[in-house]
């Protein structure tokens, strides 16, 4: 569990860079779950991020802002041999399914992007309220990525903490909607996935 907890947090910090961000000082542990606040390019937002269990490599976030609006993003790490180049040049089209335990499947569509070291995953629809209740209820959240040619991935995350993340990342975005979050303002039956969609 320490080995975890280490992974999660070096993972966290490791994130917080690879996007451009200083880790946020208020940021909070909730279980597999974290939330914070981050500068997204000078603006500060609300942010939940988790590991992913089926692929330590693996990141996902929702950054809120402060009417609200939130974006989910999967960071996903390339293996050694891959880093330093760029496979994806130019953001492309892909297709996600998003599945909290056996409710029904989100579809979404959204972009990949690739850095010379992660591929960035942004979803451009198809995640709502819905889907942030069943994520608070629920216990696994299963992420299918496909791009257009058929090449996928697919990621599972913890829901443990998830509820309290979330509840703390509505709070500090009500802090940054009232302008009192100047101090944070520089932190930022088959068992296997595949049954699943």
């Amino acid at each position: 569990m320490k080995a975890r907890a280490w992974a999660l947090t070096a993972g966290l910090l490791l994130f917080s860079l690879f996007a451009g961000q200083c880790p946020a000082a208020e940021s909070m542990r909730h279980r597999d779950w974290s939330s914070l606040v981050a500068d997204d390019g000078g603006v500060p937002r609300a942010r939940i991020v988790s590991q992913a269990q089926s692929d330590g490599d693996a990141f996902m976030m929702l950054d809120f802002d402060a009417d609200g609006r939130y974006l989910a993003r999967i960071m996903v790490k390339k293996p050694q041999e891959a880093c330093g180049q760029a496979y994806i040049p130019d953001a492309r089209d892909f297709a996600m399914q998003v599945r909290v335990d056996k409710y029904p499947v989100f579809h979404s569509q959204g972009k990949i992007s690739d850095t010379a070291d992660d591929l960035w995953f942004t979803l451009g629809s198809g995640l709502d309220e819905v889907f942030l209740r069943q994520s608070m209820r629920g216990r696994w959240l299963r992420v299918k990525m496909q791009e257009v040619d058929g090449r996928g991935l697919i990621v599972r995350f913890s829901l443990l903490g998830f509820r309290a993340a979330l509840d703390r990342a509505m709070a500090l975005r009500k802090k940054l909607r009232h302008g009192s979050a100047g101090k944070w303002q520089a932190a930022p039956g088959r068992t296997d996935d595949a049954a699943y969609f």
